[in-house]
């Protein structure tokens, strides 16, 4: 599983293992992109959610910046001291889901035992994220 803001490439590469692969992606623009680079390499299709995540269920605002790198849940004044050319372009509410529940709705293929829980080794890759609060 990859939990990632901006982790399109590294989706791409764990996607070649041909395992099964939960991508939860922060930004929708990077999703759109992701969907789009897979199918131009074809790739085994990876299961992608465009969610974000927290230690809470909860309300909060996704920001769009001039500067896509920063598009994000950090507001324009705790980015602007290191980013003096940063400009706010929009924002809008989204809602903030907990991993464990957003994990329940994944159903990885041929996996799934009957209570449809998940079984076996995996592994949880952060990247762009805080891993700690999601845990």
């Amino acid at each position: 599983m990859l939990v990632s803001k901006g982790g399109a490439s590294i989706a791409q590469e764990l996607a070649r293992l041909d395992k099964p692969l939960l991508v939860i992606e922060a930004d929708p623009e990077q999703v759109e992109e992701l969907h789009r680079q897979l199918a131009e390499q074809m790739i085994s299709a990876p299961t992608v959610y465009c969610d974000l995540l927290g230690p809470e269920v909860c309300e909060t605002s996704w920001y769009y910046y001039n500067d896509s790198r920063h598009n994000g849940c950090a507001g324009l004044e705790a980015l602007q001291p290191d980013y003096p050319n940063l400009r706010l372009q929009s924002h809008k509410p989204r809602l903030q889901r907990r991993l464990d529940e957003v994990l329940t709705t994944w159903e990885k293929p041929g996996s799934s035992t009957g209570n449809g829980l998940l079984e076996g080794a995996g592994a949880l890759l952060a990247y762009g994220v805080k891993p700690l609060p999601l845990l």
